[in-house]
């Protein structure tokens, strides 16, 4: 075992700096994402699909007022050469969170029955109390992560995230029996551990003492963020809320709680690592810009090779996956995967190329095609509804039209690296693995015997290790490795 261990370590330390990147941030989300997914059974089962819809509106209102209250300072922690600039964005980050959550706390007060009419009325007043705390919370979380990143302690960023799934697990589960909407209370616990971790990981420096003057001209110079990335991400965040609420204006609430649980099953690990794989792309690109479009390419193929065994699957066996997975009740949730996987794949694909964007400082392209987003996501499910469709077919213009906007914006990065179109169809080189196990679940869904579907789903399983042995093992210790020198390709 130790010998084991040793040879892994050597490994790592071979890799070049974007595989150990890779490695230890997504690393870390995938077994926290996987521990969360661990609980999905569980709290489908103790909680409704109203009291899930909740959830995931409070949790969209934290993280689209996290992303106000900060000015996206954050987002440039990582860019200044002088590590004195990017203490001073942190200080940016902690000030301006703080202040904008003592606003929040004043409507609070002053406007309760707004933030009710938004959450809906089974929240108590108290959890009201708790929005300020959790968006502070929220966006010291992620300045405090990119000064992580800017030093390289991955080690802090990847042990924070764990904790921090452990904790809601924990408090989620076990509050069911002691206190009302212990979701909500169970998701803000989890971000308090997170971000005290992520404090002791890089200890924090002492924000208060810094000269006003050295920080206000570090504001200047990074300003950009705020004027861009400010109305991109808080257009982002709206956009992340509007399928969700229109979902529910138009077909009800239950209805926004199956969404919700199928969009949390899709994205709990597509999302997260497509952000962890983003962030470190960028901190790599940074140092080796001359081999950004060797390093995208690479980035690109190894993506799409290894999120498309996860797509096949969810694609093809959606309803089965909701049957087991949360039960007898959720035969909705099943349909709307389906529905959902293409977006979903291909969001997870382009998003870590969307720091190209803060690469070049180009952040106005951000800003707009979050506003393409928006636009499609509205126009798609109104008009549906308009129409007088039903939920299925809202969710399925949602997400076609979503998919081929998605399309589009990988072209346009592409182009800017310097890569041609034809990369887009460089991971079709596994194709023979993909038609394989798309026959295999083919015949296991619709195969009529327990013997026979007992040994269609061997057979796909063992096609998926072979797959995954095939393109995983080789990018992590061949592609990904180094001896003396780099390699991208």
């Amino acid at each position: 075992m130790k010998s084991m261990i040793s040879y892994l370590r050597q490994r790592l330390h071979s890799m070049d700096m974007l595989a150990r990147s890779v490695v230890w941030i997504t690393g870390s989300t995938i077994l926290s994402q996987s521990l969360a997914m661990l609980s999905v059974p569980v709290l489908s089962r103790l909680y409704s699909p109203e009291d899930l819809g909740t959830l995931a509106i409070f949790t969209a209102f934290v993280t689209t007022a996290a992303v106000v209250v900060s000015l996206r300072y954050e987002l440039a922690i990582p860019l200044p050469e002088d590590p004195r600039h990017s203490v001073h964005l942190l200080n940016l980050v902690f000030f301006c969170s703080f202040a904008g959550s003592i606003i929040i706390a004043l409507l609070v007060l002053f406007f309760p029955k707004l933030f009710s009419f938004y959450l809906g009325p089974q929240i108590n007043v108290w959890i009201l109390w708790l929005l300020p705390i959790s968006v502070f919370v929220t966006a010291l979380n992620q300045g405090l992560y990119f000064y992580a990143l800017k030093h390289q302690l991955l080690k802090g960023i990847a042990i924070s995230k764990l904790v921090q799934s452990v904790v809601l697990i924990v408090t989620q589960i076990g509050g069911f029996f002691l206190i009302e909407n212990a979701l909500i209370v169970g998701y803000i616990i989890s971000q308090i551990a997170q971000v005290t971790l992520i404090s002791y990981w890089t200890r924090m420096p002492s924000l208060i003492r810094l000269p006003c003057a050295d920080t206000r001209a570090v504001a200047m110079r990074y300003r950009q963020f705020p004027q861009f990335y400010l109305w991109s991400g808080l257009i982002s965040g709206i956009n992340l809320q509007i399928p969700l609420l229109l979902i529910t204006h138009y077909f009800g609430v239950k209805i926004a709680g199956y969404y919700a649980v199928a969009y949390r099953i899709l994205n709990a690990l597509p999302s997260l690592v497509g952000q962890s794989i983003g962030h470190a792309y960028l901190s790599t690109a940074i140092r080796e810009r001359d081999h950004l479009p060797e390093i995208t390419q690479r980035l690109y193929t190894r993506q799409v090779e290894m999120i498309m065994p996860f797509v096949l699957f969810c694609g093809i066996l959606g309803p089965e996956i909701s049957l087991i997975l949360l039960g007898s009740g959720w035969q909705e949730t099943g349909i709307m995967i389906q529905w959902l996987i293409p977006l979903v794949f291909l969001s997870f694909v382009v998003n870590p190329f969307t720091e190209i964007f803060t690469l070049y400082e180009k952040q106005c392209f951000s800003t707009l095609f979050q506003s393409l987003l928006f636009i499609q996501r509205f126009a798609s499910i109104a008009l549906v509804a308009a129409l007088g469709g039903d939920e299925y077919s809202a969710v399925g213009c949602f997400s076609i039209s979503g998919t081929l906007l998605w399309l589009g914006l990988l072209l346009l990065l592409l182009h800017v690296c310097g890569l041609p179109v034809r990369t887009v169809f460089l991971p079709g080189k596994r194709m023979g693995w993909w038609i394989s196990m798309t026959v295999v679940m083919v015949f296991f869904k619709y195969s009529g015997s327990k013997i026979s579907s007992l040994m269609f789903l061997i057979l796909m399983t063992l096609i998926t290790i072979l797959y995954l042995y095939n393109t995983v093992w080789s990018a992590l210790y061949t592609s990904l490795q180094t001896n003396g020198g780099r390699r991208y390709n």
